[in-house]
């Protein structure tokens, strides 16, 4: 094919509902949406494409704002491969913005910070339309309850407590630079923003806050667990489930000059308390 620039690495934005795909990453005999993109790309550019995600999202997760990173030349203006991606790709799974980005970007290692949101329903009866995108808890919980357990999150911490038992020291330290419950209705969002995330810790968390509300765990216990004083009751924490769980946007330094499309984006008062240098200075992150 004759590409019509020299540019061959790309930035794309896609979105999905998850409970379809057994997870982002490539899995043999599975469908997984890297697995999907990577077909789809294959198929337009006729050639093989592959992709690395910002986030590895568990099977049943959600994503608003994914971003994932490729190499390879067009033959066509990047309009039309956006256009051609959202005809072709399945219902579930969709491409929302594409940017051109210098070589040494890589969607993972390049990003500073990304935001998660679960989303529950609480004291209400379930609903069948919402079963694989949202989560009601089955027990009453008092809001302001979820809040002050949530809250608990935000920090500095190392969270091994609450890891895989064989992730190291250094990698468990953590930057959660907001933790928050914006509530509508039935529905309470617990949104959590941090430099990078631990596999399943959004939902160990959000099951731990849970316990914590409902009286099974004292309303202190998140904060005693991440400050040491206390071990954990139960290894790694409780897991919610995963259809409650969204990927809702990946953050990047502004030389990469990617500026997502967010229809439900932080409030500046919280996006505030992500700081600034954070997103420019790749010497305050871990690897």
């Amino acid at each position: 094919m004759k590409r019509v620039n020299n540019q061959t690495d790309w930035a794309l934005q896609v979105a999905y509902e998850g409970s379809g795909f057994q997870g982002f990453q490539a899995l043999p005999q599975a469908r997984t949406v890297q697995g999907v993109l990577e077909k789809t790309l294959g198929q337009i550019l006729k050639q093989t494409c592959p992709v690395v995600g910002a986030g590895r999202t568990d099977a049943g997760v959600h994503a608003y704002g994914q971003v994932v990173g490729f190499q390879a030349p067009l033959p066509f203006a990047p309009e039309r491969l956006l256009s051609l991606l959202q005809r072709r790709l399945p219902a579930d799974l969709t491409a929302k913005a594409l940017w051109p980005v210098p070589a040494h970007f890589h969607a993972r290692f390049s990003a500073r910070a990304r935001h998660y949101r679960y989303l529950l329903r609480l004291n209400c009866p379930p609903s069948p339309f919402e079963a694989r995108t949202t989560w009601t808890y089955p027990y009453p919980i008092e809001p302001e309850k979820l809040a002050q357990a949530w809250a608990q999150c935000q920090g500095q911490f190392d969270f091994k407590p609450l890891a895989r038992a064989q992730a190291g020291q250094h990698a468990t330290q953590l930057n959660i630079w907001l933790s928050q419950m914006r509530s509508q209705g039935d529905y309470q969002m617990l949104e959590i923003v941090a430099d990078r995330f631990l596999t399943s810790l959004v939902r160990r968390l959000v099951g731990t806050a849970l316990d914590m509300a409902r009286g099974r765990l004292p309303m202190d216990y998140l904060e005693q667990v991440l400050k040491g004083q206390i071990q954990p009751t139960e290894p790694q924490g409780r897991l919610a489930p995963p259809q409650g769980l969204y990927l809702c946007q990946v953050f990047y330094p502004p030389e990469f000059g990617i500026q997502p499309p967010y229809p439900d984006p932080l409030s500046p008062e919280s996006c505030a308390l992500i700081p600034q240098q954070a997103l420019q200075d790749p010497g305050l992150w871990w690897d």
